[in-house]
Parts: C-alpha cells; sequence; structure tokens
C-alpha cells in the first residue's frame, strides 16, 4: 500500500478500499492480485505470489483472518461452546489457495476449534460431501470458482454440507465487521509459522474413496454406458476435476482422454483467457483434441469442479457447445425416461420424485416433470437453496423411517438404492437439481452442484441416444415438438471497480423507480419484483426475496435482470416461447428477436448509468 500511495495509483487505491467483502450467491469473492502489483510482490505473470493484494474490498490474509474468525465466533455462539468445534477445509489450485486455508486453519485452531484440512486441492462438491461425511460443524472451501486468475474466494458451508444461507450469512457477517484489522493482524503474529500442526486427510484416510462410492449411485442404467464406444474428450481447464474424474473413468470403464495442456494444476490458467466452460473459447484445445481423436462428446469442467459444460458433435459433424439450460433438459430427460423404464417412477411413486431448479433456469424442467408426474420446485438463484432442500427432504425421509421402523436412520452412510426407495415412498427424490450456469446434481450426499455427478449424468444422457440411434438434434427436435420450442441467452454486461460498483447500484435502484416499459419492439405486459413480490416455490413454500426483475413481454418472451453475487456484472436473462413444429424457424426467430431485445438493453443501460 505504501507504494501505491508513493506513486499516487489512486484508482487502484480507491478499488482496493471502496468497500468490504461481503457474502454474496457463494461467500467472498474478490481479487487477490491487483492491477497494480509491487515489484517486491511479482508481477501479474509470476507464478508465486508472496501476500494477497492489500485492500478490505480484497482477497488477503487479513480478510481470510476476518472471515475464519467471524465463522468460529458464530458456530461457538450457535453451538453453544467452543469445544469439538471441527471445521473442514478444501482448496483449489488458485494463487494464494493452500496458504489462505492453512491461515484459515490455523485461525480456527488458534480459538478453540479443530480443522482439517483436505490433502492437496480438492473439488468444492468433495468438500461439501466431506462435512457431511465426518460430522464436521461448518467447512470452507478457497475458491473462486469460474473468475478470472486475479480472484479468489471464501466459500463457507454449514454441518448440512450446503452454502451457509440465512440466518447463519447474515450473522457470520456481523462477526466479520466486528473482527477489526488490528485483530487479525494480532491473530496473523500468533499463527505465523504454526501451519505444520494442522491435520490433513491423507491418502490413507481420505474422502475420496467414500465420495467415489458415493457417486456410484448416480447413473440410473449403468449398463447403456457400454454404448460409449468412441473416445470423450474431458477438461478440468487446469483445476481439480482430474483428480475425480480419472478415477471414474477407471470405474465406469469410460473412454476419457483428458487435455494434457490443461491437466496440470496451474494457478494461472495459462492456456486460456478464463477458466470458465461456459464460454465456447475455453474449450479451443478440447476441440482441437476432438477433431485429431474423432471424439464426438467433451466435457468441461472449472477450476473447483463444480459446474460441467458440454458439447457434443451434431448432424453436419460440427462440435455444438450446449446452453446451461441445454443442458439441464438434456440430462432431466434422460434420467426421467431411464427412471419410468426401470420402473422406479410409478404412478405411486412418481409424485415423490422432484426436479429442483433456480428461478432463472429454463422452465422446460416444468414441463418434463408435469409429463412424467413428478413435482418442480423452482429456488432463488443460488445453489445453495438447492442445498437447502434436500436438507429439509432429508429430514423428512427420516422422520417416515423412524415412524415406520422405530429407529433412526444412518442416512449419510445409507446405500443409494436403499436411499431412493425410502424417498420414493416416504420423502422427496431428488432426480436432478440445476441452475442455468452450468450447475448439476444428482446425487444428495452432496448438497452443491457436483460436476463428477454430472459427468457421470452426461455420459449416460450420451449413451443412451447411441443406443437408440438418435442424434442430438433429433433428440431436441422431439422435445420441441411436444412443449413448444424454448430459446434462451443470458447477456452480461461488466462494470469493474469502485466505479463500476457505483454505476451497478445505479442502475439496480432505477430498476424499482423506474422499470422497463419496452424492450424495442416488445411491450412489457407484467413486471415483478422479486425482492417485494411473494412467490411459490411450488413446493407448498415461498421463494426467498431476492434482488431479481422479472419482466413478461408480449409474444411470450420473457426477460430477468440481476445484479451476479459474485462478479462484477448486470446479467440479463432472456427466454422464448415458440412454436416447436418448425425448430430451425423457431431457433431463427427466437435470436433474431433476443438480438433486437438486447440492442435495447444497451441503449436504456447507457441512459441510466
Amino acid at each position: 500500500m505504501d507504494e501505491l500511495l508513493a506513486a499516487k495509483i489512486w484508482t487502484e487505491l480507491e478499488n482496493r478500499f471502496f468497500r468490504e467483502l461481503t457474502f454474496g450467491t457463494a461467500g467472498l469473492r474478490g481479487r487477490c492480485i491487483g492491477e497494480w502489483v509491487a515489484p517486491a510482490e511479482g508481477n501479474a505473470a509470476a507464478k508465486e505470489f508472496f501476500h494477497g493484494a492489500v485492500g478490505s474490498a480484497c482477497m488477503n490474509d487479513f480478510n481470510v483472518v476476518r472471515a475464519a474468525a467471524a465463522l468460529f465466533h458464530h458456530c461457538s455462539k450457535w453451538m453453544g461452546a467452543k469445544k469439538d468445534l471441527l471445521l473442514v477445509i478444501a482448496y483449489d489450485v488458485r494463487h494464494f489457495s493452500k496458504r489462505f486455508a492453512e491461515i484459515a486453519a490455523d485461525t480456527w485452531n488458534l480459538l478453540g476449534g479443530n480443522a482439517i484440512c483436505l490433502d492437496g486441492p480438492r473439488s468444492t462438491p468433495q468438500l461439501s460431501f466431506a462435512v457431511r461425511r465426518l460430522g464436521a460443524t461448518a467447512g470452507i472451501v478457497i475458491t473462486a470458482s469460474h473468475n478470472p486468475r486475479e480472484d479468489n474466494g471464501f466459500k463457507v458451508y454449514f454441518s448440512d454440507g450446503a452454502q451457509v444461507v440465512d440466518p447463519h450469512a447474515s450473522a457470520i457477517m456481523d462477526h466479520f465487521s466486528r473482527v477489526s484489522v488490528a485483530d487479525a493482524c494480532a491473530m496473523l503474529q500468533k499463527i505465523d509459522g504454526k501451519t505444520a500442526k494442522i491435520r490433513r486427510h491423507g491418502t490413507d484416510n481420505s474422502t475420496d474413496e467414500p465420495y467415489l462410492e458415493g457417486l456410484c449411485a448416480t447413473p440410473v442404467d449403468p449398463g447403456v454406458l457400454r454404448y460409449l464406444d468412441r473416445p470423450i474428450v474431458y477438461t478440468s481447464l487446469h483445476g481439480t476435476g482430474i483428480v475425480i474424474a480419472e478415477k471414474l473413468a477407471r470405474r465406469f470403464n469410460l473412454p476419457l482422454t483428458p487435455v494434457e495442456s490443461q491437466r496440470a494444476f496451474d494457478a494461472n490458467f495459462s492456456t486460456v483467457r478464463s477458466p470458465n466452460p461456459e464460454n465456447g473459447e475455453a474449450l479451443a484445445a478440447a476441440v482441437q483434441l476432438a477433431g485429431k481423436i474423432s471424439a464426438e462428446l467433451i466435457l468441461a469442467v472449472d477450476p473447483d469442479a463444480d459446474r460441467l459444460a458440454i458439447a457434443v458433435r451434431d448432424g453436419g459433424g460440427q462440435l455444438r457447445l450446449f446452453s446451461g439450460n441445454e443442458t439441464a433438459v438434456f440430462l432431466a430427460a434422460q434420467r426421467l425416461a431411464a427412471m419410468k423404464a426401470r420402473g422406479w417412477l410409478t404412478e405411486k411413486t412418481a409424485p415423490h420424485g422432484v426436479l429442483i431448479r433456480s428461478i432463472v433456469t429454463t422452465p422446460l424442467l416444468d414441463d418434463l416433470a408435469a409429463h412424467y408426474g413428478v413435482r418442480t420446485l423452482r429456488t432463488p438463484i443460488g445453489f445453495k437453496w438447492i442445498g437447502k432442500k434436500l436438507e429439509d427432504y432429508e429430514k423428512l425421509t427420516c422422520d417416515a423411517f423412524c415412524g415406520e421402523n422405530g429407529s433412526a436412520l444412518a442416512y449419510g452412510r445409507s446405500g443409494g438404492e436403499e436411499r431412493r426407495k425410502l424417498q420414493l415412498t416416504h420423502g422427496r427424490h431428488l432426480i436432478l437439481g440445476a441452475e442455468e450456469s452450468g450447475g448439476y446434481l444428482a446425487m444428495d450426499l452432496v448438497r452443491d452442484k457436483d460436476s463428477h455427478s454430472a459427468l457421470l449424468m452426461a455420459c449416460e444422457a450420451y449413451a443412451a441416444l447411441r443406443r437408440d440411434g438418435r442424434s442430438v438434434e433429433e433428440f431436441f427436435t422431439d422435445i420441441y415438438g411436444r412443449f413448444g420450442y424454448r430459446g434462451n441467452r443470458l447477456h452480461t454486461v461488466q462494470f469493474h471497480g469502485a466505479d463500476g460498483a457505483e454505476k451497478i447500484q445505479k442502475f439496480t435502484e432505477s430498476l424499482r423507480t423506474n422499470p422497463y416499459g419496452n424492450f424495442g419492439n416488445f411491450a412489457v405486459e407484467r413486471w415483478t419484483d422479486c425482492e417485494r413480490t411473494p412467490i411459490c416455490d411450488g413446493d407448498g413454500g415461498m421463494v426467498a426475496p431476492q434482488n431479481l426483475h422479472f419482466f413478461e413481454l408480449k409474444g411470450n418472451y420473457r426477460v430477468a435482470v440481476r445484479a451476479s453475487g459474485t462478479e462484477p456484472k448486470v446479467k440479463f436473462y432472456l427466454f422464448s416461447q415458440e412454436d416447436g413444429g418448425d425448430v430451425p424457424r423457431a431457433r431463427e426467430l427466437s435470436e433474431k428477436n433476443f438480438d433486437h431485445i438486447i440492442g435495447a438493453i444497451g441503449d436504456d443501460l447507457r441512459r441510466r448509468v
């Protein structure tokens, strides 16, 4: 900071101190490498740095100590004791991830708790699993998911294995605000050099094998995987996914071929501009490899391995990258059909099955669910809300089991088949949890999106197409023919730094006082402010209020607008519904209208900010 002051780099100083980190849809997240880096700390191309960027708005040693202490204080107050508070920590491959994990563990131990770090970089879903498996009080993942390489983050999980929601999130932030920088400095001095005392889960005492065993319950019909007779390209984009993915491939005999240039851990993500598998350019190396080995399926995950993107070769020989919504439909349709074929979904059991989607994920999932007689549930944005519902469903199942048998069910250690039968008889069975940003789950022992269970679902869905001799185009043509064509597009506008944060706030405030009346030629017929209007979740409850606006447009088009909770962006979710009888025409019309709506958004946005 002294160097910044001496050099009078005021914009950088403002960007580092204009706010305090706050819990968004995925915990704390911010820059750990500033745009300007002191020579003594390295430079933007270096592989190692000594300290995270100084600043209240940055991820650094001080904020990690404050966050870990805040979590401890909340847990000790919530549990009514300071002893026997077990914290499990995982970290990804990003700059400072291991260091931040060790600082968090040291802080927790200093305050009187017991912290365990998973041995080496591990995925976010495995941390969720480990919290439940080890009976921990809470869990932390040091990651910024698919954000740029300059970022890092601090995701917090409670004892149910799901990311914290209120009242926990607000209480932790309240404690966070009370831990001063002076307090953090004092704790850093006390824990300096004590990381060797952290207990670790190593190869002899690991969660890897139990996690793998849990994942094995994901496929509905494992036998169909034998139809995968061509190579499958897989890339972890330099992140943690490769650790479990290769073990899954061996267990199910999947013809997985990794992209070698992206197989190694690399905090700089040096082969991609951004480690986000939703962006087609991040799959360039995978596409190149697929051409060399005649692969028809590409699976790509982000650095903390919670998101999955898939690309499939179409009838014209081109690799087509699915949107997150298309992937959700692809996975859901296959699982529903397979469950019905195997007799899992009957007239009696189907109402106990459930598809859970975030409120901005395609409503085509509702149509699929209705077709098979299963429930659908809408949740706020953020997979933590899906995790929260799974905790409710676990209690429902356990109470039913206890009522029948007079004894408690060891839910976390019961077999997948046993849980499924109980859920489809008395409770709720998760068929698929999905969010449009590439998050999927079909394993209730994990309470967050999981690229590993999604990998198995994608392989099973594609294998079913191979078995039936159907193409991807034929699959979607059939779906749209039955339910109508559903188009979707995500449009984002970025605003960086303190000035950007001010513009985002100005924009979101203006929506409430001056909502859209039209998007170009499309008049708004209905406006819903999701922070003030109660919305039913489809399960007898209400969706938690959120800063999200829905605009229903003339002609069966919709636009949802929100400021991202993890990135400096405003997001616009566009939806269309057209006649599915002529899919190419419906797609062309939707894309043309989306272009028009986005043009109108740009013009309006410039006026508002």
